[in-house]
């Protein structure tokens, strides 16, 4: 990947579909550093990954939270781990 660009990888372990409204990349100090403002569908039992572009030009490596707005206006969170 470019070193602007991280790929969040989605997983619905659920039994309805999910629609995707945006996924954000938040660093340990809560700053947005990437983002993708559509996102689709995620379907039951599907897993998709999506490229987020960084809003600063490269992406630090380290601790990130990943937070992702659903069509039901739901906000679920999640971390993770940028690697070098």
């Amino acid at each position: 990947m470019a070193a602007d660009t991280v790929r969040a990888v989605c997983t619905n372990a659920g039994n309805a579909y999910a629609q995707i409204r945006a996924i954000e990349v938040l660093d340990a100090r809560g700053i947005k550093v990437a983002a993708r403002e559509s996102g689709g569908y995620l379907l039951p039992s599907i897993k998709r990954s999506f490229e987020l572009k960084g809003s600063e030009g490269r992406i630090a490596a380290g601790s990130v939270k990943l937070q992702v707005a659903l069509d039901d206006g739901s906000l679920q969170a999640f971390d993770a781990t940028l690697p070098q």
